[in-house]
């Protein structure tokens, strides 16, 4: 058995999963401005390196054998790179960085990669590489201040003062010590009653383009927190008794509820080095905290900052317990959480001798979290920097752009609004508004405003009075005949029940042309239509016709009885007495979270819809469209009366054919259908359907 630490065989055992990926990979820069002896700094970073065992441990970690006795394996790797005599100096060197972080550490070779890249006799990048099992973010600060100080000491000619450093091996020590004692037992206990009936959400998860494909590409977004913000909120939270981190934190929360997301469980990192040594002490220490909190509607900041703090301390008191142990312990496949938060306070030495010295940390361009969020402060003068790194198949840039916004925005809000419940505050920018209420509300696209369905289907049959309108069962009809046959039903209506518009007459009938002829039958008698399926039970069809107060309910047996006296009224074309703001059909719902409710629909409203989709679609008069969702359900309104009004051809489906894709399969190859509407789990039964089959690629 390896001797590492927990944290150490979590990142190792990743690690083995992903064998060619730059996950952890960590480091960054140090932008140099000024003269640097470039001998004096490699010698101050390789007497700091030589002064910790870290570097031993890893190699443990990933190879056998003994380290002495593997040529192969350099403990670091230290080069320099001239850049200075290119085109443009810096974007070289950065874009070589760049490309370098990318790129998976050779575990079997080194660990730990330092390149000083020139790009001009004043100016230098000291660029480091490092894998995260031998490194945290506290240890790059750690590394780089001892080694600045070293430098200064060397080229100022100076005694040498040699930091203290001490052996991670102590930490190692320490934590076999802990699990063996009664501390990791109650720590076990508390993690376990906390986290065990907390239900598994995802952190901004509406908020997703996509559903994560398992992989782990990422790229990094920035904004700036400035100073003068950051201070106001470091007052705010003296004076209410917290910290910066717990203002941070219960944003996060409240941002992710405001997007609409449940409850989630977020990562935190924490120190975990509990004591002076461990502070001087280069190594991976950080530990991931799992935390929740609930953000109830009409809670107001200052409440849920109280709550952050108060849970945050009880967790704190047992942060010491790995969140591998944890994982285990749950025993759950995926990680406890998808979004983490970490806050950067790494305050590094601005100088190299009498040179100045700025950092920028750097990514390995991919990671497990969806979105990690990290709050950064390397002085404490400058602005801070605000950092989401994100995976980029779930999220977009733009996406990603307006999160930090409305973040960045919400920071300033909940100052001037401590007690105003938080889920009436703004996060919206004018533009964004502005977008919502003026552009994604403009009717710029013109459709006949002053229409009814029943004008439409009448002017197309003036039109093609004797193109097939409608097929169903191998019988064909053509726009006239429907025409003709409509006309009589509506007057027939009109003479026995007085129909006016806004009337309701219920339609009860098997699938045929009958049951498209009464839809227009009702339609030009001025009233709009109920749709019921024959095989509701009576009880739900009861509730219906009572609920919706229909004049008249067209079955089989009221079809009879206008049958039977057809003849005495005219095929033409009967006055019509609606307007487009007139009902066009009343459709309920399906009463799964209680009775059923009518949803009235105006003729406007239908037209403007299906005129959009005929040309979004570039649908024509020779498409030959599926009609074959049941009459009940509001998608069967466009396959009615998109070829009814704008002229195509509608080929009905037969009750049998609805659940078949066998028979739908057939009825596609016998039509030539050129348009039908799936919901995907009836398309994923229809696609499998037809890959069992024997004829696969004739029926593509």
């Amino acid at each position: 058995m390896k001797r590492i630490s927990t944290v150490q065989e979590t990142i190792w055992l990743t690690q083995n999963i992903y064998t060619r990926s730059s996950l952890y990979n960590v480091g960054g820069y140090a932008v140099i401005n000024g003269p640097l002896q470039q001998a004096a700094l490699v010698g101050a970073i390789e007497d700091v390196l030589s002064n910790t065992d870290v570097i031993d441990i890893g190699y443990v970690a990933f190879n056998d054998g003994r380290l002495s006795d593997n040529t192969s394996f350099s403990k670091y790797d230290i080069a320099a790179i001239d850049f200075s005599t290119d085109v443009d100096p810096d974007k070289s060197c950065i874009d070589w960085m760049t490309a370098d972080m990318n790129v998976v550490c050779d575990v079997n070779k080194n660990l730990l990669k330092i390149r000083l890249l020139k790009a001009a006799d004043n100016k230098y990048y000291w660029y480091t590489k490092v894998h995260h099992l031998i490194f945290d973010g506290y240890s790059m600060s750690l590394f780089f201040n001892n080694v600045a100080v070293l430098y200064t000491t060397s080229i100022k000619n100076e005694q040498p003062a040699m930091p203290q450093l001490y052996p991670y091996t102590d930490f190692i020590n320490d934590e076999e010590n802990y699990r063996a004692s009664e501390e990791f037992a109650a720590d076990r206990t508390f993690w376990l009653n906390r986290l065990r009936n907390i239900p598994p959400a995802k952190a901004f998860e509406s908020f997703q383009k996509s559903a994560n494909n398992g992989s782990l590409h990422s790229q990094r977004k920035e904004t700036v927190i400035s100073r003068e913000l950051y201070n106001r909120i470091e007052l705010f939270c003296k004076n209410n008794n917290c910290t910066a981190f717990h203002y941070f934190i219960a944003t996060l929360f409240i941002l992710n509820k405001s997007y609409n997301n449940p409850t989630p469980v977020i990562g935190l990192p924490v120190f975990n080095r509990r004591n002076k040594q461990f502070k001087h002490t280069i190594g991976t220490f950080v530990n991931m905290l799992p935390f929740a909190i609930s953000v109830e509607d009409g809670a107001i900041f200052t409440d849920i900052l109280s709550q952050v703090k108060n849970d945050l301390k009880d967790c704190y008191r047992h942060q010491r317990f790995p969140l591998f142990d944890i994982l285990q312990e749950l025993d759950g496949k995926d990680n406890i959480y998808n979004v983490s938060f970490s806050y950067q306070k790494n305050i590094y030495e601005t100088k190299l001798g009498d040179s100045l010295a700025s950092i920028n940390y750097m990514t390995g361009g991919e990671q497990q979290d969806d979105l990690m969020f990290h709050l950064l402060e390397y002085t404490a003068t400058e602005d801070l920097t605000l950092a989401i790194d994100y995976k980029e198949h779930l999220f977009t840039q733009d996406g990603i752009s307006r999160l930090l916004n409305h973040f960045n925005t919400l920071l300033q809000t909940f100052l001037d609004n401590p007690l105003v419940p938080v889920d009436q505050l703004d996060y919206l920018s004018n533009a964004e508004k502005t977008q919502l209420l003026v552009d994604f509300n403009g009717a710029a696209g013109s459709y006949p405003r002053n229409k009814t369905l029943t004008t439409l289907f009448e002017e197309q049959v003036t039109k093609t009075p004797d193109a097939i309108a409608l097929v169903f069962a191998g019988k064909e009809f053509s726009y006239q005949s429907l025409n003709n046959y409509a006309n009589q039903l509506g007057a027939y209506l009109r003479n026995h029940y007085q129909i006016q518009p806004d009337d309701l007459i219920g339609i009860k009938l098997e699938r045929s042309e009958w049951m498209i002829i009464s839809l227009l039958g009702v339609l030009k008698s001025g009233g709009a239509y109920v749709p019921i399926d024959p095989e509701y039970p009576q009880e739900r069809i009861d509730y219906m016709l009572t609920d919706s107060q229909c004049k008249v309910l067209i079955d089989e047996a009221e079809l009879e009885k206008f049958k039977a006296e057809a003849s005495r009224y005219s095929n033409g074309n009967i006055v019509s007495v609606n307007k487009a703001s007139d009902l066009a059909y009343v459709i309920y719902t399906s009463g799964s979270t209680g009775q059923p409710k009518g949803c009235m629909l105006e003729h406007q409203g239908v037209i403007n819809r299906i005129e959009w989709m005929w040309h979004q679609y570039d649908f024509t008069a020779t498409d030959i469209i599926l009609q074959k969702t049941t009459f009940t359900f509001d998608v069967s309104v466009w396959e009615l009366f998109m070829p009814l009004c704008w002229g195509a051809k509608m080929v009905l489906c037969q009750r049998e054919d609805t659940v078949s894709p066998d028979r739908i399969l057939s009825l596609i190859l016998k039509e030539g259908v050129s348009c039908l509407h799936f919901v995907p789990g009836m398309l994923n039964v229809f696609i499998t359907s037809l890959f069992d089959g024997a004829d696969i690629k004739d029926a593509l």
